[in-house]
């Protein structure tokens, strides 16, 4: 799990609005293009990511004359906000710019692991570790994925990807309850995916 109670701990949150912590305090990120352009690199999972690239991201097709100048204003404000991270979060390199985090500070990298793991707890017969894990898994959720970005072009793959592991997730949820002997309280959880995603067999096998 992300512990906040570690000494400089760095957060990220992204299952839901994108939220920067940094021991125990937020980090305001202002200004949508810097905060667009945050989320555009953490969904790049530390790739570098070059000036087209990240022009997209920004304008889409009405780029901006300035559009590499501008760049680079939003790259050194970004950085400014991270003041109070003693390192640098953002790697300029001869391609562009990375971001540069141990992945598990962030918190859909942190589920993506727990549900593995649960799911895994399952398959082995151990419904109750299953149960333990991925409810902390789906803890983490706080919204839809990248919340103010889901319908950006830069973020949709991703974002379908976490929503249908989160189905997954909460399907393997249901199933390790129901093996734990939780009907009547397994009954909501099911009924949810049900109507949310008719479409999902395995809900309904449930």
């Amino acid at each position: 799990m992300l512990r906040a109670s570690e000494p400089d701990t760095l957060r990220i949150l992204v299952l839901g609005p994108l939220v920067v912590e940094h021991d125990n305090a937020k980090i305001h990120v202002a200004g949508s293009h810097r905060r667009r352009l945050l989320a555009f690199l953490l969904t790049r999972s530390g790739q570098v990511a070059g000036a087209d690239a990240i022009a997209e991201a920004l304008w889409g097709d009405d780029l901006p004359s300035t559009a590499i100048k501008s760049i680079h204003n939003h790259v050194a404000r970004l950085r400014g906000s991270f003041a109070s991270v003693d390192r640098d979060l953002i790697e300029t390199t001869p391609g562009g710019y990375r971001l540069v985090v141990d992945p598990e500070t962030i918190d859909a990298v942190v589920f993506e692991r727990l549900a593995g793991e649960g799911r895994q707890r399952l398959a082995c017969g151990d419904a109750a570790g299953a149960v333990s894990v991925l409810d902390d898994a789906l803890a983490l959720w706080r919204g839809d994925a990248y919340g103010e970005f889901g319908d950006a072009g830069f973020a949709v793959g991703e974002v379908a990807r976490l929503t249908e592991l989160k189905w997954a997730a909460m399907e393997d949820f249901a199933e390790a309850r129901l093996e734990g002997g939780s009907f009547e309280v397994v009954t909501a959880d099911v009924e949810r995916v049900v109507v949310e995603q008719p479409g999902r067999e395995r809900a309904w096998g449930c």
